[in-house]
């Protein structure tokens, strides 16, 4: 499109130059009767002006025409692209909302599970007594079914309208650590003492299992979402 302006330009500029250069000779031959005066007097140089200054003007048309299709064309993308954006976010809003809740869960079992070893070595050490270690297990215990009745009221809410089939499951798995009574596997550390502290880190340690499944599950369909809306196009 620059050549274009370019070629306007200089096709403008020759006809400022025609007229420039014929008024001057027909000031030169005004009064005069010599046969080139007479042939000049007879060329229609007007008209080859005329006809480049048509030329000059419509290929700045021609220019300003392709700037404003670009201009538009630009305009009509961001607009798509912002409609692919907000229907992406319509459908992936569920699933954010679940991916920060089994985060939460995941991360708090992670802590509360390195918060219950460094108790239980207090313990074995005749630091803390027993019966701090096992109120510490039943506040995080309290504390992971809170987080995972609520991950439960996701699942209720969405159900298989924004979630689909393999991250409902797998949030429903999560959902029933709420109610679930882990047995005693037995294992370091050893003897009855420990029996709830055993549980306790088995359950800590389920919890993160799956709630990291679940997140696998969610980061997959947010992506093929992302995909169906055209943002990976």
């Amino acid at each position: 499109m620059k050549s274009l302006v370019k070629i306007a330009l200089i096709t403008g500029a020759g006809a400022v130059g025609i007229i420039v250069f014929f008024l001057g000779l027909d000031t030169a031959c005004l009064g005069s009767g010599t046969t080139g005066c007479r042939v000049l007097n007879g060329f229609q140089w007007e008209s080859i002006v005329a006809g480049a200054l048509g030329l000059a003007g419509g290929l700045f048309v021609i220019y300003s025409t392709k700037q404003q299709i670009e201009a538009t064309e630009k305009v009509t993308e961001r607009t798509l692209n912002q409609a692919k954006l907000h229907r992406a976010d319509d459908l992936n809003g569920p699933l954010q909302l679940s991916h920060e809740a089994t985060e939460d869960l995941r991360a708090s079992a992670k802590a509360t599970l390195q918060h219950l070893e460094e108790l239980q070595k207090q313990v074995e050490s005749g630091l803390l007594d027993t019966k701090k270690l096992n109120s510490a297990i039943d506040r995080a215990n309290a504390e992971c079914h809170k987080r995972a009745a609520h991950i439960g009221s996701i699942c209720a809410q969405h159900k298989t309208t924004s979630l689909s089939f393999a991250v409902y499951s797998e949030l429903g798995r999560v959902a029933d650590l709420e109610g679930m009574r882990m047995s005693d596997l037995g294992g370091a550390p050893e003897g009855d003492l420990y029996i709830r502290y055993r549980k306790a880190k088995r359950y800590m340690m389920e919890a993160q299992t799956r709630s990291a499944g679940a997140q696998r599950e969610i980061n997959r369909q947010i992506g093929e979402n992302l995909r169906r809306c055209g943002i990976y196009d």
